[in-house]
């Protein structure tokens, strides 16, 4: 971990890590989510990620800084120092994408598309269902995951908190960067 802060309000805190490449980041970002629900476990709290805990409160999200060096010389290969905003063409280039053609008609009229998931429940039962997950992912992990979102009452307590934010009862743990230590609040 490089550097904590708090965001702009309680269950908002952002954690920066120390930059690496794409595969040890994905690995510091889960073990770091795990680390934290086990904390919380151990102190009989739930440690929730959810986007948005409430209908009332701001919803929360993840961000993600990128930079690339170049591997021979060590370089930022985003920076070009002659350029007015400091921006070499590879930075302004790096996230082109080759889109298909646009698509014509009504997306909401064509019954053959999947429908997205409109609960949390339908979405953790989508992540069990999953062949290319499970196939990815030594199973049972998928499922564990998914069973252990629901033996924490997740699903049943964004529900609450959606239907009726004045019922939710919600644990949230926030990293206090002067101590390095987990801190609970209830909401």
């Amino acid at each position: 971990m490089e550097a904590t802060h708090p965001e702009f309000l309680p269950s908002q805190h952002e954690l920066n890590f120390v930059p690496a490449d794409p595969l040890k980041m994905a690995d510091r970002h889960i073990i770091t989510k795990h680390g934290i629900r086990d904390m919380a476990k151990q102190s009989g709290m739930t440690a929730s990620f959810m986007a948005k805990l409430n209908s009332t409160s701001l919803g929360n999200s993840c961000h993600i800084h990128m930079s690339l060096q170049d591997a021979k010389t060590g370089k930022n290969a985003f920076y070009d120092q002659d350029d007015e905003f400091g921006m070499s063409t590879l930075a302004r280039n790096w996230m082109e994408l080759e889109l298909p053609p646009p698509a014509s008609g009504n997306i909401y009229n064509d019954k053959e598309l999947p429908e997205f998931p409109n609960s949390l429940q339908k979405a953790m039962d989508l992540l069990r269902e999953s062949k290319m997950l499970n196939k990815t992912f030594v199973n049972p992990s998928i499922t564990d995951f998914a069973d252990s979102m629901v033996d924490n009452n997740c699903v049943e307590q964004y529900q609450q908190g959606l239907t009726n934010p004045t019922k939710a009862s919600r644990s949230v743990w926030l990293v206090k960067p002067s101590a390095h230590i987990i801190m609970a609040y209830k909401l």
